[in-house]
């Protein structure tokens, strides 16, 4: 028994179960229980794309206890080196190796060449850190267990490739012979509907447009209230955040940047029109969407709204 959902877990040495088992497994590296929020896969959905790990590393610069799955392919050689490295995992809670038998390989260019199976994977770990308070565990999952995002649910956030967060609250207990994954609450999603891949195309879209309307007087207080709300969304993307927040550190703005942006966005919603997007969705509003609201405008509303009550809970 290795991944075994909701099912109970039998009593063992790791004690009575606190929430709804994610792992269990017999490869462990160092002993004891840590708590956390946040878990981060890289490899969800059995999907493989090594640049995923620069940003990893960048969301373990940002955050500290965390959980990080990660498939065994990443702690293979590339170069004569493992792919993951301790500034993927340095400020984790502890590490998880998915470990797999292949019978052949699976990935061009990069191929698992160290045994992580039969209790290996802890040992090659050991390789790259030293660090006693980070729990390490393999599991060898049948073809029949259910993956991991089957019982962890809808994600939190999606990054880059194949990178899958849930904002959860997660137990990891390791005794000398077993260890355990436990999530002990249910995972939040945001409730808005605006994704990151949507921000990250207006944040472009208006800070281009901005550019080139600065060439011109007619609108050239157009151009610099789409730089900057394309600054300010800029910023937005750029929160360190296990979760992707549409409206992140609104709260912490000063009086005059709220002011400065409220104008800003009152510019931007009357020459909106002259955005790309908008032109599209108004075509296309017209055969399959109609009364729909523009979604940027919709953000840009809400920004507004936002604004406003941070200034009034002051």
């Amino acid at each position: 028994m290795v991944i075994i959902g909701s099912r109970p877990a039998k009593e063992t040495e790791l004690g009575p179960l606190e929430g709804k088992v994610l792992f269990e497994g017999t490869d462990v590296v160092n002993t004891g229980t840590r708590k956390g929020r946040g878990i981060i896969f890289a490899g969800a959905g059995r999907g493989f794309y090594i640049k995923d790990l620069e940003i990893v590393a960048r969301l373990n610069h940002q955050f500290k206890g965390f959980l990080l799955i990660l498939p065994d392919v990443f702690f293979s050689q590339v170069a004569g080196r493992p792919a993951v490295e301790l500034t993927h995992f340095s400020n984790a809670a502890a590490v998880i190796e998915i470990q797999r038998k292949r019978e052949k390989p699976q990935f061009f260019g990069l191929q698992p060449t160290v045994d992580h199976t039969r209790g290996r994977g802890g040992d090659h770990f050991t390789q790259l850190t030293n660090s006693r308070d980070i729990l390490f565990l393999g599991v060898a999952p049948n073809d029949y267990d259910p993956e991991p995002e089957d019982i962890l649910g809808p994600l939190s956030a999606k990054k880059g490739s194949f990178i899958g967060i849930w904002d959860v609250d997660f137990k990891v207990v390791n005794t000398p012979k077993e260890g355990r994954v436990e999530l002990l609450s249910e995972v939040v999603v945001p409730e808005h509907s605006f994704k990151e891949p949507e921000l990250t195309h207006w944040q472009s879209e208006m800070g281009d447009l901005g550019y080139s309307l600065l060439e011109s007087k007619e609108f050239l207080e157009a151009g610099e209230a789409l730089l900057q709300m394309s600054e300010a969304m800029r910023h937005i993307l750029n929160q360190p955040h296990l979760g992707f927040e549409a409206f992140a550190g609104i709260d912490r703005l000063q009086k005059e940047q709220i002011e400065s942006l409220q104008k800003a966005i009152n510019v931007v919603l009357k020459n909106i029109y002259m955005l790309g997007s908008y032109d599209d969705f108004i075509r296309l509003e017209k055969h399959y969407v109609p009364e729909a609201d523009f979604p940027l405008e919709e953000y840009l509303k809400e920004f507004l709204k936002r604004l406003s009550t941070t200034t009034k809970n002051r």
